[in-house]
């Protein structure tokens, strides 16, 4: 819960962090556990209880592969993308060794 309303805050355009964390509040709160608690209840009356832990310990653990497979191939794209190289100039060049040296030309 608190990841996702600081992922929601630190990716929000500028001016927009309150609403974008409300839209992620309601979602939460009132959808995800509004609609667990129908299908669950549902779940529980027409196969029983035994099933219905079966069934949530399978799609909880659908979703934990989901993740890690999501998780892998970002991580390999971030991987690729730090590997491009940016053409240095003269003056970004003369730039960086005033930066690092903290001496002007």
């Amino acid at each position: 819960w608190a990841t996702s309303i600081s992922y929601a805050r630190a990716n929000a355009p500028e001016g927009m962090e309150a609403s974008l964390q409300s839209i992620v509040s309601g979602i939460y709160w009132g959808l995800g556990k509004g609609c667990g608690g129908i299908l669950s209840g549902l779940s529980w009356q027409y196969i029983g209880a035994r099933q219905t832990f079966r069934v949530s310990a399978g799609v909880s653990l659908g979703g934990c592969l989901l993740f890690f497979i999501a998780q892998r191939l970002l991580q390999q794209t971030r991987c690729e993308v730090r590997k491009t190289t940016v053409p240095i100039t003269p003056a970004s060049e003369a730039y960086l060794i005033e930066s690092a040296t903290g001496q002007e030309n």
